[in-house]
């Protein structure tokens, strides 16, 4: 019955993710990030566990996501790191127990363009694979910008960075209701000064990979 629920919680939040980020790409409210961090973390909270922890007042309720770092996580993990040495993707272990690979967006598409280039699909491919033998798994992609551009251009870029990832997995035998997506343009940047070299940092795609 429980799994039943998780399964069910999972699929109802990808869906609200997802809407989320379609509508801030429309109307280019950057609130829906924290909608999508909030819904993120709420569905795979403690609270829907069993493990959440009320405040005094019965509003005030914290939760906190409960995220799965098995073996089979590691084993992943590793993979992805022999595979991507050499390149500039990052793959590391959150705080919260996620698998994380970080996409420089300068070596994964071409300027303003949504495309991804060839010369990092045998590493997608290699991904794919990994995420089909660990079936368990859940996939949330993110793609960025720098500031360069308006909100119109930016949030539309990062979110079909996104898609044209979440895209090529699915192609590639990923079923598409283990991945949300979202595309947060400008609005999340890792550093906040203008220059090339933090633009280039700012330009990315996000890949988070977790267990329940």
């Amino acid at each position: 019955m429980l799994s039943n629920l998780k399964i069910a919680i999972v699929a109802m939040s990808f869906m609200l993710i997802s809407c989320a980020g379609t509508s801030g790409i429309q109307g280019g409210d950057t609130g829906q990030s924290s909608i999508s961090d909030s819904l993120t973390s709420a569905a795979f909270s403690r609270f829907f566990f069993g493990r959440g922890k009320a405040g005094s007042s019965g509003t005030n309720l914290e939760v906190e996501a409960s995220y799965v770092w098995s073996q089979k996580m590691e084993n992943q993990k590793r993979q992805m790191q022999a595979t991507t040495t050499g390149t500039n993707i990052h793959v590391s272990k959150t705080a919260d127990n996620r698998l994380k690979l970080n996409i420089p967006s300068d070596i994964a598409f071409e300027a303003g363009d949504a495309r991804i280039k060839p010369d990092i699909l045998p590493i997608l491919d290699n991904f794919a694979e990994s995420l089909i033998r660990n079936s368990n798994t859940y996939i949330s992609i993110i793609g960025h910008t720098d500031n360069s551009n308006n909100d119109v251009i930016n949030n539309a870029l990062s979110f079909d960075h996104a898609a044209n990832t979440r895209d090529y997995l699915i192609r590639k035998g990923v079923f598409s209701q283990r991945i949300s997506i979202t595309g947060r343009g400008s609005h999340d940047p890792v550093v906040t000064d203008s220059t090339t070299t933090s633009g280039a940092i700012n330009r990315r795609v996000e890949v988070f990979v977790f267990e329940l």
